[in-house]
């Protein structure tokens, strides 16, 4: 299936996710981060203010891994940012745990759509902690390993 077609039988799911996001907290977040957005750069983490597109790309995503139409999951997401996979995991009826490192700019937005953050810091050789058990899908999306 192309992208266009994708994106049109996504648009009822995409309408009825983004109905759950805690507007007036997105427009203060906007609006503590407003300086910096102009600032900064397309690839900056603010870009993910824009929740629409980025939902809609995990919309996308979660359709090719077949969460929409799958029983409930466990999904660990490494390098959740702000939450939009477990935002979209959970609008499917799956349970996901978002990991990353401390940001208050990711917990915000995590709140905004009502989602929450594990702060772990991914290491090599080194488990990671007990996540309250096993998961049956693991993501990591655009991580970056090498930041401090």
């Amino acid at each position: 299936m192309n992208y266009t077609t994708a994106v049109f039988l996504i648009m009822p799911d995409l309408r009825a996710l983004l109905a759950t996001v805690d507007e007036p907290c997105l427009e203060a977040l906007r609006g503590q981060y407003a300086e910096r957005m102009r600032k900064a750069g397309p690839a900056s983490r603010y870009k993910y203010l824009d929740v629409v597109f980025h939902s809609l790309q995990k919309l996308l995503l979660a359709h090719e891994l077949d969460l929409h139409a799958s029983p409930p999951r466990r999904v660990l997401d490494i390098g959740t940012g702000g939450g939009h996979l477990p935002f979209v995991c959970r609008f499917y009826g799956h349970h996901a745990v978002g990991i990353d490192v401390k940001d208050a700019f990711y917990d915000g937005l995590a709140a905004c759509l009502g989602v929450e953050r594990t702060t772990v810091r991914v290491e090599a050789q080194t488990p990671l902690p007990d996540l309250g058990g096993r998961f049956d899908l693991i993501t990591a999306c655009d991580i970056a390993f090498n930041e401090k």
